[in-house]
C-alpha cells in the first residue's frame, strides 16, 4: 500500500500579510476568479485544496501557496494500492468513491483551484498518476490590465502610496530625473500668456502616460531609462491628444459656466489670477465672493479630474479610444470614491507632518540665531533639506496614481 497525501488550507493567513494581497496573489497563480479567491482565503475553516498525492508534489503545492502568505499543511490521506486496476476507474468526481476519512471540507467545484491548464489534462491518462501542474512560478514581464474597474477596500487608499514609495526605491534616482524633465516640460508653456493654460492641458495626459508607462516598466522587471518620459509622444498619440483637447474643452465649459455666474469681471481675474491684490479689487473685497468662486471651481473640477485621472494610463496600457477611456476613469473614481477619500487624507497627513517639521525647525534655528550669520548659516540647510525631502515626495504621489490604476484594473496588483 501506499502513502497518498493531501494539502490543506487551514484557513489562516500567515501574520504580516495583507489578506488583499492574498487574494490578488492567489488570483495571480490560479485560475480563480477574484470573488472566488476572497471567498477561499477568508473561508474561515480548514479546506483541502488537493487531495491523492504524491508527498513530494504536496510539499511543492503547499510551499507555493505558503509563499503568498496561506497557511498550509501537509495531512495523511488514505493509502492506495500500487498495482493498477485493469478496468478504467470511475471518475473520482462521485461523491460515494471520495475518501471516508476526509475530515475537511473539499472547496465547492466553482472556488476548486486549477493550476494546470485545461490542455495538460490528457484524456484517457491514469487518474492515479502523480499531479503534473506545473508548481514553477511564471516570470510575468507583463501585467494584464483590464477596461473594467473593480471597486477595492478603503485601506487600499494608503496602500497606494506604500507600493508607490516602494516603487520609487527600485530606481530613485532615474525616477527624479524623469519626473524634473517632465515638470520642466509640463512648466515651460506657463510662460506663454492665455496660450499657454491650454498647451498645457493638451500636454498633460501626453506627459502623464510617460510617467506611467516608465512606472510600469519599472514594476514589471525591465530597464527603465529617462527617455521614457516621451513615450506618449510616440504610444497612440492620437488618443492621449484627443484627451488633451477634452480636458482642454471641459477648462473652456468650466470658464464658461464661472462667467455667467459671476459676470464680466472673471476676465481680468484669470489675466490677473497671480495677483491677490488685484483680485480684491475687482470683486470689492467681498469675503462671500472669495468663498464661493473657490467653492464652484471646486464642484465644477472634480468631475472633471475624475475622468482624466486614469484616462492616459487606460489610453497608454490598455490602448482604449480616449472617450472610452475618460468614462472609465471617471467610474474608477467614482466607485472606488471611499478609498480615494482615504488617500487624500493620507497625502495630507504626510505633507503637514513634513511640513511640520520643516517650520519647527526654521522657528527654532530663528530663535537661537536670529536674523544674523549664524541664522543664515543654519537656515540654508533647512531649506536644502526641505527640498531634497519635497521632490522625492511629489514623485511618490505621481507614482501613486500608477499603483491606484494597477490596483483598481488589474488583479495581478
Amino acid at each position: 500500500m501506499e502513502s497518498r497525501y493531501r494539502a490543506v488550507y487551514t484557513g489562516v493567513v500567515k501574520d504580516g500579510y495583507d489578506h488583499d494581497e492574498v487574494v490578488d496573489q492567489l488570483v495571480a497563480i490560479t485560475s480563480l476568479s477574484p470573488e472566488k479567491a476572497e471567498q477561499l482565503v477568508n473561508a474561515g475553516t480548514a479546506v483541502i485544496i488537493k487531495k491523492d498525492m504524491e508527498e513530494d508534489a504536496a510539499e511543492q503545492l503547499c510551499a507555493r501557496l505558503g509563499a503568498i502568505g496561506m497557511e498550509m499543511e501537509i495531512r495523511v490521506g488514505s493509502p492506495r494500492s500500487t498495482q493498477q486496476p485493469s478496468v478504467a476507474p470511475e471518475p473520482t468526481s462521485d461523491p460515494a468513491r471520495e475518501p471516508a476519512d476526509s475530515e475537511e471540507p473539499s472547496p465547492p467545484p466553482d472556488t476548486a483551484i486549477q493550476l494546470e491548464k485545461p490542455e495538460q489534462v490528457i484524456a484517457g491518462a491514469d487518474p492515479y498518476a502523480p499531479p503534473t501542474a506545473d508548481l514553477t512560478p511564471e516570470q510575468q514581464t507583463t501585467t494584464a490590465f483590464f477596461d473594467q474597474p473593480r471597486k477595492v477596500k478603503a485601506g487600499r487608499g494608503w496602500t497606494w502610496i506604500v507600493d508607490a514609495y516602494k516603487l520609487f526605491m527600485k530606481a530613485p534616482w532615474k525616477l527624479l530625473a524623469i519626473y524634473v524633465i517632465a515638470l520642466i516640460i509640463v512648466s515651460l508653456p506657463a510662460f506663454i500668456p492665455i496660450v499657454g493654460t491650454f498647451v498645457q492641458s493638451i500636454l498633460y495626459p501626453i506627459i502623464g502616460a510617460g510617467l506611467v508607462m516608465s512606472a510600469h516598466t519599472l514594476h514589471t522587471g525591465n530597464t527603465l531609462s529617462t527617455g521614457q518620459v516621451f513615450d506618449g509622444f510616440r504610444h497612440n498619440r492620437n488618443q492621449l491628444l484627443l484627451i488633451g483637447l477634452i480636458y482642454m474643452a471641459g477648462v473652456l465649459v468650466m470658464f464658461l459656466i464661472m462667467f455667467l455666474v459671476f459676470g464680466s469681471m472673471m476676465i481680468p481675474m484669470f489675466l490677473n489670477s497671480g495677483n491677490p491684490e488685484a483680485m480684491e479689487s475687482m470683486m470689492g473685497g467681498s469675503p462671500l465672493m472669495f468663498a464661493l468662486i473657490p467653492l464652484l471651481i471646486l464642484a465644477l473640477s472634480i468631475p472633471l479630474i475624475m475622468a482624466v485621472w486614469f484616462a492616459p494610463a487606460l489610453a497608454a496600457l490598455v490602448e482604449v479610444p480616449a472617450v472610452y477611456a475618460m468614462k472609465r476613469s471617471f467610474r474608477a473614481c467614482l466607485q472606488n470614491i471611499v478609498p480615494f477619500l482615504v488617500y487624500g487624507l493620507a497625502t495630507f497627513v504626510v505633507g503637514f507632518i513634513a511640513a511640520l517639521i520643516v517650520g519647527i525647525c526654521t522657528a527654532v534655528a530663528g530663535f537661537i540665531f536670529g536674523d544674523g550669520f549664524g541664522g543664515l548659516v543654519f537656515f540654508i540647510p533647512i531649506i536644502i533639506v526641505s527640498i531634497v525631502l519635497f521632490i522625492p515626495f511629489m514623485v511618490i504621489l505621481g507614482l501613486s496614481n500608477y499603483t491606484a490604476f494597477r490596483d483598481i484594473f488589474s488583479a495581478q496588483a
